[in-house]
Order: structure tokens, then sequence, then C-alpha cells
């Protein structure tokens, strides 16, 4: 696991999980979880991505990327490693080495 893995994340963005779950978890993590499944899959860089778009639930806009990037830096990963992606941002990731 892990040989040559990027991981592109699709957000579910909620810090109230059990409002969530019923409609998103089958289809998005949250921030916590995208960051585990991208040790558990021994990914060499994480996009947070689909955030912010639309107002679907009771949190505050900005905190989805606010927990990402509190949880990635209490992790070690630098802005290179865990990257947040702005509202319509296209990202081009470098080739793997």
């Amino acid at each position: 696991m892990g040989d040559g893995l990027d991981v592109l994340y699709n957000g579910r963005w909620s810090a109230v999980q059990d409002i969530q779950d019923w409609f998103m978890s089958k289809q998005h993590m949250n921030p916590r979880e995208a960051l585990d499944a991208f040790r558990d899959l021994g990914a060499r860089r994480i996009v947070a991505m689909h955030w912010g778009t639309f107002k679907l639930t009771d949190e505050p806009l900005d905190e989805p990327p606010r927990l990402f990037r509190e949880d990635a830096a209490a992790r070690g990963l630098d802005d290179g490693v865990a990257r947040i992606a702005a509202v319509g941002e296209t990202i081009t990731l470098p080739p793997a080495p």
C-alpha cells in the first residue's frame, strides 16, 4: 500500500458529526477521517477540497479548512504535503518522484 499513491480529499466537513452522518458519511469524510485515510494509505500528498461552496451544514464556512489545517499541523504535515484548495482553485500536482 502507498506505492505512489496521492490522495485527493472530498470533504464532509462537520465538527457536529452526528448531524451530518445520516446523509454525508457514505460519500464524504471529515478532516480527521481524511487525514487518517491519508496516513493509513501511505499517501505522499493530500489536498483538501469541496468545502465552502454551499452552506449545507451548521458550522461556519471557515471551520472545515481550519480544522484540517490544525490537525495536519498537529501531525507534522506542512503545506507541501497537506494542502487546502481554495474554492474554485485548479491545482496541478507535480509528477510523483
